[in-house]
């Protein structure tokens, strides 16, 4: 292993080589043997570096949790018989710029990722803790019923995207198995994302990040999700009864629309190369034009919640629309529980005073509710029975 010449460098203001005992350091009592030991193993790994430091002729021991080597020329940089990897080695272990990088890597940026990462986590976690604890005790579904011991079924119209939480006016009982049947006019859009009753997974960096902000984390963006009861947290994910078939939507037809094209063949292309031919093949229909939105202008906050205008809505739609088997919801659950159903979508929550429903402001889409009980649940079909129903 050949040596490095270099001196030895203060480390978080420990004493610097003249006032550092140079087999010592700066702790008299120290076991030598046990700091030779310990190098004698670290020099046999293949990428481990040097532990002396001085001269070739006149070596200093350099402590390592003390001082650290500053290199200042490379000494005997050939590699070892047989070695054919250690011209390689050496010009990179004994560079001063690629020290002092790997130094400051380690030292400054690696631990402020670090911090960042802590920081992030801890407000993921008291966002979820703050938001489930004020939704436990009824702070956004506001209850309807009366009587929400009495089942009471039906049909129910205007449920909205935008709502944290909306109130059917429908009561289910404890253990009675239910099909729950939401159709929608396939308006669904987030901001600008077209979407459905299948939802969505996060496709984006802004959705990347949201991600853990999300009611259900595990479960995709606007994904239809049940609630029985203004208190506590008795909730379900509605999964269809029948697996919705998979479709792409054009949600960039500013980039995708018609006049752009891709002459790559399909067996050449890479992975963002096919990606960029999906969405290609789903804006075809879509005119080459951006998407707007109702404001484009102002903060964070107010673009943040801005709708997607009208006019490029119905263009969406109409060159994108969505198929028939994805424009109805059927999924059956049994509550555990006895109250009023209320419902929404799957979206981030930020539980700051004044932007609790930030990201539900810019939902856009509609739905109808239709529940009634189950029957014949070896092959899950529903009868027509209405007990005390409402229809609107």
């Amino acid at each position: 292993m050949p040596l490095i010449s270099g001196t030895c460098e203060p480390v978080h203001g420990l004493p610097a080589e003249k006032n550092v005992d140079r087999a010592r350091g700066p702790w008299p009592d120290l076991d030598l043997g046990i700091v030779d030991d310990m190098a004698a193993q670290i020099a046999q790994l293949p990428l481990a570096g040097p532990l002396d430091c001085g001269r070739r002729d006149r070596p200093i021991r350099c402590p390592r949790a003390a001082a650290t080597c500053v290199l200042t020329s490379r000494v005997d940089q050939s590699p070892r018989v047989g070695d054919q990897t250690g011209r390689y080695r050496a010009p990179i272990r004994t560079n001063r710029a690629l020290a002092k990088l790997y130094l400051a890597a380690f030292e400054y940026f690696v631990p402020l990722l670090f911090v960042a990462a802590l920081m992030l986590a801890g407000f993921y976690i008291v966002n979820r803790v703050v938001f489930d604890a004020r939704s436990a005790t009824g702070r956004f579904c506001k209850a309807t019923v009366q009587e929400p011991t009495v089942e009471r079924l039906g049909i129910k119209d205007g449920f909205s995207t935008s709502e944290v939480c909306w109130s059917s006016g429908i009561v289910l009982q404890e253990g009675r198995r239910y099909l729950i049947t939401l159709t929608t006019p396939g308006d669904w859009f987030d901001r600008g994302t077209r979407t459905d009753v299948g939802g969505f997974a996060a496709n984006g960096a802004k959705h990347i990040f949201a991600g853990p902000m999300r009611r259900w984390m595990g479960q995709n963006y606007f994904k239809p999700i049940a609630r029985i009861g203004n208190i506590g947290n008795e909730e379900y994910v509605l999964d269809p009864t029948d697996k919705l078939e998979d479709h792409t939507y054009c949600t960039d037809p500013g980039r995708y629309g018609k006049g752009s094209s891709m002459p790559i063949p399909r067996e050449q292309q890479t992975h963002r190369e096919s990606e960029e031919a999906m969405w290609r093949t789903a804006c075809s229909h879509c005119e080459r034009e951006e998407i707007h939105f109702v404001t484009e202008v102002g903060g964070w906050s107010a673009r943040t919640r801005s709708k997607i205008n009208p006019t490029s809505k119905d263009k969406l739609l109409q060159c994108s629309p969505t198929p028939d088997g994805r424009a109805t919801l059927q999924a059956l659950i049994t509550p555990r529980a006895t109250g009023e159903l209320f419902l929404y979508v799957n979206d981030a929550v930020l539980s700051m005073p004044g932007y609790m429903n930030l990201f539900y402001e810019n939902n856009t889409g509609t739905g109808k509710l239709e529940v009634v009980r189950a029957r014949n649940l070896n092959d899950g079909a529903a009868g027509p029975q209405i007990l005390g129903g409402l229809r609107e």
